[in-house]
Protein backbone atom coordinates (compact mmCIF):
# COMPACT_ATOMS: atom_id res chain seq x y z
CA UNK A 1 0.00 0.00 0.00
CA UNK A 2 2.95 2.02 -0.03
CA UNK A 3 2.20 3.55 -3.54
CA UNK A 4 3.03 7.10 -4.15
CA UNK A 5 1.84 7.55 -7.83
CA UNK A 6 -1.17 10.04 -8.21
CA UNK A 7 -1.54 10.18 -4.36
CA UNK A 8 -4.20 12.89 -3.38
CA UNK A 9 -3.50 14.82 -0.22
CA UNK A 10 -7.18 13.31 1.19
CA UNK A 11 -5.37 10.11 0.61
CA UNK A 12 -2.53 11.25 2.09
CA UNK A 13 -4.02 12.22 5.21
CA UNK A 14 -6.29 8.79 5.09
CA UNK A 15 -2.47 6.73 5.22
CA UNK A 16 -1.30 8.53 7.97
CA UNK A 17 -4.41 7.96 9.95
CA UNK A 18 -4.56 4.58 9.09
CA UNK A 19 -0.60 4.31 10.31
CA UNK A 20 -1.39 6.15 13.30
CA UNK A 21 -4.38 4.01 14.11
CA UNK A 22 -4.55 3.18 18.29
CA UNK A 23 -6.34 4.69 21.22
CA UNK A 24 -4.96 6.97 23.80
CA UNK A 25 -4.57 10.43 22.07
CA UNK A 26 -6.20 12.42 19.70
CA UNK A 27 -6.02 12.83 16.11
CA UNK A 28 -4.03 16.04 15.44
CA UNK A 29 -1.22 14.90 18.48
CA UNK A 30 -1.10 11.78 16.19
CA UNK A 31 -0.30 13.43 13.20
CA UNK A 32 2.59 15.51 14.69
CA UNK A 33 4.02 12.96 16.42
CA UNK A 34 4.07 10.84 12.93
CA UNK A 35 5.43 13.81 11.02
CA UNK A 36 8.31 14.92 14.05
CA UNK A 37 9.02 11.05 15.43
CA UNK A 38 8.02 8.51 13.50
CA UNK A 39 8.67 9.59 9.96
CA UNK A 40 12.54 11.11 10.37
CA UNK A 41 13.00 7.69 12.15
CA UNK A 42 12.00 5.47 9.86
CA UNK A 43 13.43 7.44 6.72
CA UNK A 44 16.68 7.42 8.72
CA UNK A 45 16.32 3.60 8.92
CA UNK A 46 15.76 2.94 5.47
CA UNK A 47 18.17 4.81 3.93
CA UNK A 48 19.67 3.29 0.76
CA UNK A 49 17.63 -0.18 1.57
CA UNK A 50 14.19 1.23 0.97
CA UNK A 51 13.94 3.45 -1.78
CA UNK A 52 10.11 2.90 -2.54
CA UNK A 53 9.36 3.75 0.99
CA UNK A 54 11.43 6.73 1.13
CA UNK A 55 9.83 7.85 -1.62
CA UNK A 56 6.30 6.88 -0.59
CA UNK A 57 7.21 8.97 2.73
CA UNK A 58 8.57 11.66 0.60
CA UNK A 59 4.91 12.29 -1.00
CA UNK A 60 3.01 11.99 1.88
CA UNK A 61 5.40 14.77 3.52
CA UNK A 62 5.02 16.51 0.44
CA UNK A 63 1.07 16.54 0.06
CA UNK A 64 -0.28 15.79 3.06
CA UNK A 65 -2.35 19.12 4.44
CA UNK A 66 -0.80 20.95 7.01
CA UNK A 67 -1.05 20.22 10.89
CA UNK A 68 -2.97 22.41 12.81
CA UNK A 69 -2.41 25.90 12.90
CA UNK A 70 0.58 26.96 16.17
CA UNK A 71 1.86 30.28 17.87
CA UNK A 72 4.90 29.92 14.67
CA UNK A 73 2.08 29.49 12.12
CA UNK A 74 0.38 32.91 13.46
CA UNK A 75 3.46 34.73 13.88
CA UNK A 76 4.48 33.77 10.39
CA UNK A 77 0.74 34.88 9.29
CA UNK A 78 1.09 37.90 11.84
CA UNK A 79 4.60 39.32 9.85
CA UNK A 80 3.33 39.33 6.57
CA UNK A 81 0.05 40.80 6.99
CA UNK A 82 -3.39 40.54 5.76
CA UNK A 83 -3.21 40.51 1.53
CA UNK A 84 -1.53 37.04 2.17
CA UNK A 85 -3.91 33.83 1.02
CA UNK A 86 -2.56 31.79 3.66
CA UNK A 87 -4.65 28.58 2.51
CA UNK A 88 -3.31 28.51 -0.52
CA UNK A 89 0.49 29.61 0.69
CA UNK A 90 0.08 26.97 3.33
CA UNK A 91 -0.94 23.98 1.32
CA UNK A 92 1.08 20.73 2.62
CA UNK A 93 2.89 19.70 5.64
CA UNK A 94 6.11 20.15 4.02
CA UNK A 95 5.58 23.84 4.10
CA UNK A 96 4.39 23.81 7.33
CA UNK A 97 7.42 22.67 8.72
CA UNK A 98 9.56 24.75 6.22
CA UNK A 99 8.01 27.70 7.43
CA UNK A 100 8.84 26.58 11.18
CA UNK A 101 12.47 26.30 10.13
CA UNK A 102 12.51 29.99 8.46
CA UNK A 103 10.96 31.46 11.85
CA UNK A 104 13.34 29.88 13.82
CA UNK A 105 16.25 30.58 11.21
CA UNK A 106 14.36 34.71 11.63
CA UNK A 107 14.07 34.01 15.50
CA UNK A 108 17.88 32.95 15.55
CA UNK A 109 19.19 35.84 12.96
CA UNK A 110 17.80 38.85 15.13
CA UNK A 111 18.65 37.19 18.72
CA UNK A 112 22.28 36.74 17.72
CA UNK A 113 22.33 40.14 15.68
CA UNK A 114 20.74 42.13 18.95
CA UNK A 115 23.56 40.31 21.57
CA UNK A 116 26.63 41.36 19.75
CA UNK A 117 25.62 45.08 21.15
Amino acid sequence: EGNSENLSPKEAQRKVNKIMNFKGIGIQRKREMFFNIILPFTMALWENKNLEGIKFLNTIFSIHPPLSENSIIKSFKKSFGKNIEFSKLISSTKIYFGIHFYMKEVFNYFYNFSSEK
